[in-house]
């Protein structure tokens, strides 16, 4: 027997054990409920986290691939660059070509076979070699006449000898064939 001495409002009431059981297992069951919460939270926010990851990782392999089609556009931009500036460098050097060798055609008389036109490097310069055969059948003008003739003509062509430094008499051959006389000679232009 409890003996309380304390007015009625403010005396303890004594709890029997079957609330008190209730209350521990509501209070186990928000615990549980607690729990099972923050798992339903961290369960969700991991799969959101991992969604995301996903994400970044398509997202990552689309940059790698971005990325290899850029230095691949990069490498070729380069090499049509370099292919470029070799197209250049060879452009002016084939209108200027084509320009002297039209002119030298011109210039050449019908008594010259040019049978072979070179271009090489000497000293880092060029030069046109031109190797040629001359013989007359109509005119009775010696070979060496019309030779110097032709050498004159390339002199005094403007257009054409202004390109070159001089022009050379490298060989000359005089043999005989059926009876005629044929002069075989070399030619050198340095290029200016």
């Amino acid at each position: 027997m409890k003996i309380n001495l304390l007015p009625e409002e403010e005396a303890v009431k004594s709890l029997d054990k079957q609330e008190i059981i209730k209350k521990m297992v509501s209070g186990a069951l928000c615990v549980i409920a607690f729990v099972a919460l923050l798992n339903l939270y961290f369960t969700l926010s991991l799969k959101i986290r991992s969604a995301q990851l996903r994400d970044l990782e398509q997202k990552y392999q689309e940059y790698i691939s971005l990325e290899k089609q850029a230095r691949a556009l990069l490498k070729k931009t380069n090499d049509l660059e370099r292919e470029s500036t070799i197209l250049d460098k060879f452009f002016p050097q084939h209108d200027f070509w084509s320009e002297n060798l039209s002119e030298l055609a011109r210039l050449t008389p019908q008594e010259i076979w040019i049978n072979k036109l070179t271009v090489d490097t000497q000293n880092k310069k060029e030069v046109l070699k031109i190797q040629g055969t001359l013989f007359t059948l109509q005119t009775d003008e010696r070979l060496i006449s019309v030779l110097n003739r032709f050498i004159k003509a390339l002199r005094n062509d403007r257009e054409l000898f202004k390109n070159f430094l001089d022009i050379i008499l490298v060989d000359v051959k005089t043999t005989t064939t059926q009876g005629k006389e044929v002069l075989k000679f070399n030619l050198e232009l340095p290029v200016k």
